[in-house]
């Protein structure tokens, strides 16, 4: 039991450290996202954010939400093995920004296109954004194609950060990191 409880102490630290003030670990499912919402929701009405801020923040959030259901692992047909269906989220405050982290498992096949997405979007100025933004409207009306990515990336005015942790010769664990600026 005790070490069990020093773990626990160990987490704690870790998230007071870098000054996390929400996290998740597990499966993503509707309930789970409706529920991270509301509590985001109660983090930016609590806050002394200016409401452009609120809104921005917010639809950041569900954009990293929204990307975890787009390109989280999944077995078509059969049980997702329980150690690759786990998803992390968590959002950090800090004096002048905010961090929100997102991890998860990914095809192997998806890591090339994701990869190639993400170095484009961090290699375009705002205004190519915009220009890239309102191409793949064009394109796909109904949305996607990785518009969120690129709305991510005009909304923080940040470099996406990414990572891919290759696990086995199918998965990777996708690490996705954005700044907002408070």
């Amino acid at each position: 039991m005790k070490t069990e409880t020093l773990a626990v102490h160990d987490v704690y630290q870790y998230m007071n450290e870098r000054r996390i003030i929400m996290s998740f670990l597990g499966d993503f499912t509707h309930k789970v996202v409706t529920s991270l919402l509301s509590s985001v929701k109660r983090i930016i009405d609590t806050s002394d954010l200016d409401f452009q801020m609120k809104k921005r923040f917010y639809a950041v959030v569900v954009e990293c939400l929204d990307n975890i259901s787009r390109h989280n692992f999944a077995l078509e047909g059969e049980q997702l093995p329980a150690k690759h269906s786990a998803t992390i989220f968590t959002i950090s405050e800090h004096d002048d920004h905010f961090t929100i982290q997102t991890g998860n498992y990914i095809h192997n096949k998806d890591v090339p296109s994701l990869s190639e997405r993400l170095d484009k979007v961090n290699s375009l100025d705002r205004e190519s954004l915009k220009a890239l933004y309102r191409e793949k409207m064009m394109e796909s009306p109904e949305g996607g194609g990785g518009l969120g990515i690129i709305d991510m990336s005009i909304r923080t005015g940040c470099k996406i950060s990414f990572d891919f942790k290759p696990i086995n010769g199918d998965i990777s664990f996708f690490v996705l990191q954005t700044i907002l600026s408070k």
